[in-house]
């Protein structure tokens, strides 16, 4: 099993940032909101997407990322992903690397195109060091062979999300 996890800090775009600024104020003592619309019973929660064309995998991921109290949403290709509209509200992003379609690195290169900038996890059942190379080099967080135990991506998720602040839903 190869486990590499790198820390690095993402940008945000739109509202996130918009979020994040109010959020330090908050923090600092100001008197910023942080729910855009002020409502009372907002709370702060991270998704987390995952996209894997093997169901089986990405359900055993989806389940421990809930067992984590995280929000899960799962796409069975970097297509679905992109055409959902989950893509700005995702706080992590784990993602097979081999898949029909566009490839994990091609969606992670495409996100950053767009300014996507939160942080992704590759994970692989066929990786070779030039593939996680390649793909820690594109700015990944962590990178997991499978199969990988479920410490090895408890440590990668506290890892990506150690500097992120969540988006807002309101219930």
């Amino acid at each position: 099993m190869t486990l590499t996890i790198r820390s690095r800090s993402a940008g945000l775009s739109g509202l996130r940032k918009k979020q994040n600024r109010e959020l330090a104020n908050n923090e600092a003592g100001g008197s910023g909101t942080l729910c855009p619309a002020n409502h009372s019973s907002c709370q702060i929660i991270q998704m987390i997407s995952i996209v894997d064309d093997d169901v089986c995998s990405r359900a055993g991921i989806e389940g421990l990322v809930r067992s984590l109290g995280y929000v899960a949403v799962t796409f069975a290709s970097a297509e679905d992903f992109l055409g959902s509209n989950y893509v700005n509200d995702t706080s992590c992003l784990i993602t097979d690397v081999h898949m029909p379609g566009l490839s994990g690195v091609e969606l992670h290169r495409r996100l950053l195109d767009d300014g996507f900038a939160a942080p992704t996890i590759f994970v692989s059942g066929l990786a070779d060091e030039t593939t996680r190379r390649e793909a820690l080099a594109a700015g990944a967080v962590g990178f997991l062979s499978k199969p990988f135990g479920q410490k090895s991506l408890i440590d990668c998720l506290k890892t990506a999300l150690m500097h992120q602040h969540a988006d807002i839903f309101h219930y």
